[in-house]
């Protein structure tokens, strides 16, 4: 009887894990020398030139104009 329930529950974490929700992916938080604030996920980084996909599409910026990056768990609307 054990064995069964060890089974069922070993199959349904597996499935949970195969079908469970995806995983966000990491994102960045630019903050430019002209104080503008960008936040996105990373697409990809070559020689000085980070491209991020952020809620208004991709955007390509060169990182010797940026004042500061970190990461953050979520991009949050630009306050008006």
């Amino acid at each position: 009887m054990l064995f069964f329930v060890c089974a069922i529950l070993l199959c349904a974490a597996v499935g949970m894990t195969w079908y469970g929700p995806a995983k966000e992916k990491p994102r960045v938080q630019v903050l430019l020398a002209n104080g503008s604030l960008q936040c996105g996920e990373v697409v990809s980084l070559d020689t000085g030139r980070l491209t991020l996909k952020t809620a208004e599409g991709r955007m390509t910026l060169d990182l010797t104009q940026a004042a500061g990056l970190s990461a953050v768990d979520s991009c949050r609307p630009a306050r008006q």
